[in-house]
């Protein structure tokens, strides 16, 4: 019988909130983003790399000299990033970059997923990871006792994670490693009967499969169809990330209400927002803040089902209120009413509150949106 379904997307008269949920990591920062490009720190190392979605004038032309390495838009590295290694919560990756590539092994906007995974899977959860890539979402539920399927259509990709398994002496871990398309093996994977817990996905817009099979993004709503027909009868979540210049964290919600997906299982629960990269505040780029409560729309909410913390302006790092009433408070916690509103019932003139206010006062440090999320659990 299909389960009830929610969705965590606050509304009050037809406003939306979305949440954007931010990475906390000592390992690493963005200092800067614009005219297509974005200054991050990993490590000790500092990169430019280009971003289309920086749309938007640099802030602090000044610190793009300090770079160690730079990629042009062409995602040709003028020079070489090197080797390196960085850490999260005790899980060590391998990084580096391929002269045809921008990419250096790691999706650090990703890091709230991470937490999310490291604090909502179970010892002995059955892990499917598709698209896995160099394997930070198949290292983590390893490392609390989950068993894993690591499935990329890329040998090099599958390689580079098994190389981080070694790295992390998980080389005994439960973890299975699979170079195929992701179709090819949910088709094979239902005929076995083989189940899982849970599933990630993090599927690219264009690929082929190590036999030449096409994927494409329009085939999407296909795939979490077939990822349906592989969750057990006691199933935790479908994680869905996407990068798309074009897509919507609206789009991820239509796919995931799906009722192959609705009827595996009761207590069914959707929720969606935008995963963000937030520039790290400097002196000579912010106004000496004065945000009240209330002034903050949208975009500084964070996922309460994450571990996640955001920047606040003031520079002290604010938790998640778990204590609310709801997921995300509706906008119209902060809503303005048009002059002359009567009592008669009718809507009101709902109008978010702003993300900042000037002359002089304070406003939201900046965000660069990366990614799309879409997640499915049961309770």
């Amino acid at each position: 019988m299909p389960g009830k379904s929610t969705s965590s997307i606050a509304s009050s008269n037809n406003a939306l909130q979305i949440p954007v949920e931010t990475a906390t990591w000592s390992e690493f920062e963005l200092l800067d983003s614009g005219k297509g490009q974005k200054l991050e720190r990993w490590g000790k190392k500092i990169f430019v790399r280009p971003e289309p979605k920086a749309l938007w004038r640099k802030a602090s032309p000044e610190l793009w000299d300090k770079a160690d390495a730079v990629c042009d838009e062409n995602e040709r590295w003028r020079t070489s990033p090197g080797n390196f290694e960085l850490t999260w919560e005790g899980i060590k990756f391998g990084l580096h970059a391929s002269q045809e590539s921008k990419h250096l092994g790691l999706f650090p906007e990703q890091e709230p997923h991470w937490r999310y995974l490291k604090n909502n899977l179970k010892p002995d959860d059955r892990v499917l990871n598709l698209f896995a890539y160099t394997g930070a979402a198949t290292l983590i539920p390893a490392s609390i006792g989950c068993k894993v399927t690591h499935v990329d259509a890329s040998r090099p990709s599958v390689d580079w994670a098994r190389e981080n398994a070694k790295r992390n002496n998980m080389e005994a871990a439960p973890i299975r490693w699979i170079v195929e398309d992701a179709m090819t093996y949910l088709r094979r994977e239902e005929k076995r009967g083989s189940r899982y817990e849970a599933i990630l996905l993090d599927p690219p817009s264009f690929g082929r499969g190590p036999k030449g099979e096409l994927w494409k993004i329009e085939n999407i709503a296909d795939l979490i169809d077939a990822c349906a027909k592989v969750l057990s009868e006691k199933p935790r979540l479908v994680l869905l990330t996407m990068y798309n210049l074009e897509a919507s964290a609206l789009s991820l919600a239509n796919l995931l209400q799906t009722d192959k997906l609705k009827g595996v299982a009761g207590n069914f629960e959707i929720q969606i927002g935008e995963l963000a990269l937030q520039e790290q505040p400097t002196p000579n780029r912010l106004p000496t803040p004065t945000l009240q409560k209330g002034d903050i729309s949208a975009l500084s909410r964070i996922d309460r089902g994450s571990a996640a913390t955001k920047e606040t302006p003031q520079g002290t790092r604010e938790g998640n209120n778990r204590q609310g009433s709801a997921p995300y408070p509706a906008v119209a916690q902060g809503r303005q009413f048009a002059e002359g509103e009567g009592s008669q019932g009718a809507a009101p003139n709902l109008i978010p509150p702003p993300i900042g206010r000037g002359p002089g006062g304070g406003f939201l440090p900046r965000h660069l949106p990366l990614s799309l999320y879409g997640r499915a659990s049961w309770h």
